[in-house]
């Protein structure tokens, strides 16, 4: 993929990975390279000092090698695997904590994975997934909905025949399509913006998805390095109006419930199940500042 670092055609060759480690020291970086995979005596020389970047390039990785690597690695740390086979169904759970993060083989990776992302910096994802329309969606109202910022910008390749979707992708989304890119030229690709609904513990509450290079793009922004002030006043707009809707639909049900006694039973099921879903919404409302008298 082009975000992929090229590396030497011998990398390709060797039967294990590479694995480089960088660490800070007092007059400057400190870089060791392992061309054996990892043994008792190794991995004890790892836990003496505290690395800031482990990267891994070639070959196929063994399970119990990758797991000692994430043992050791801080969430401060950027973790790379490039052009190495990660062993099927592996798992982790620090996979995605770390604060910057390159995976070149993602046929393990599931969408809820994105999930665990928090604070990250800048995350890429190889082209070898299974994520489909539906997924993406889910991880963009997860982004909208979550407490906490979760990535910076966040790549995800795709070999999927196609582009993605974008009425899919953005299902139920409240976004506004902004033409080129932010702070990055005319030239950009039209992007889809959209806000979360959690602002008290983020700083990162704008968010824009783009399609580029076979390659699916989401980049998250202060409302300060978005720098657009009409759009940004135009999605706040659209954010209220969704919310004085749901307060609106949330009434006509009430006035529904008067009515129960004369209402065949469809409807009911209808009725509540309609209600279950904007009290959800509601709930999420509630969590940011709109007082339950206004309903």
């Amino acid at each position: 993929m082009g975000f992929f670092e090229k590396r030497h055609n011998a990398v390709e060759q060797s039967p294990s990975p590479i694995l480089e480690l960088v660490s800070a020291c007092f007059n400057g970086l400190f870089k060791i390279r392992i061309y054996e995979p990892l043994n008792l005596v190794s991995t004890n020389r790892l836990l003496e000092h505290k690395w800031e970047k482990f990267s891994l390039c070639g070959g196929k990785v063994k399970e119990a090698e990758l797991q000692c690597l994430m043992n050791i690695a801080g969430p401060e740390a950027s973790f790379e695997v490039i052009r190495c086979k990660i062993p099927e169904k592996f798992r982790h759970e620090k996979a995605f904590s770390f604060k910057s993060i390159i995976y070149d083989d993602a046929h393990w990776i599931q969408i809820e994975d994105l999930f665990n992302l928090q604070n990250a910096d800048v995350v890429k994802i190889g082209d070898n997934n299974d994520f489909t329309n539906s997924e993406y969606n889910m991880l963009i109202e997860h982004w909208i909905s979550h407490e906490e910022d979760m990535f910076k910008k966040l790549e995800i390749g795709r070999k999927r025949t196609g582009a993605l979707h974008i009425d899919w992708v953005l299902e139920d989304v409240v976004f506004l399509e902004v033409d080129g890119g932010i702070g990055m030229g005319e030239d950009e690709e039209t992007m889809y913006c959209f806000l979360a609904k959690n602002t008290t513990n983020r700083t990162q509450t704008v968010a824009c998805v783009y399609w580029k290079n076979n390659t699916f793009h989401m980049q998250t922004f202060t409302p300060q390095e978005f720098g657009r002030e009409e759009e940004y006043s135009i999605l706040k707009y659209l954010n209220e109006q969704e919310n004085l809707n749901l307060i609106s639909e949330l009434k006509q049900i009430k006035q529904h419930q008067a009515e129960f006694m004369t209402t065949d039973s469809e409807e009911l099921v209808e009725i509540f199940d309609k209600k279950c879903q904007i009290v959800q919404k509601i709930d999420e409302l509630q969590d940011n500042g709109i007082p339950e008298n206004s309903f």
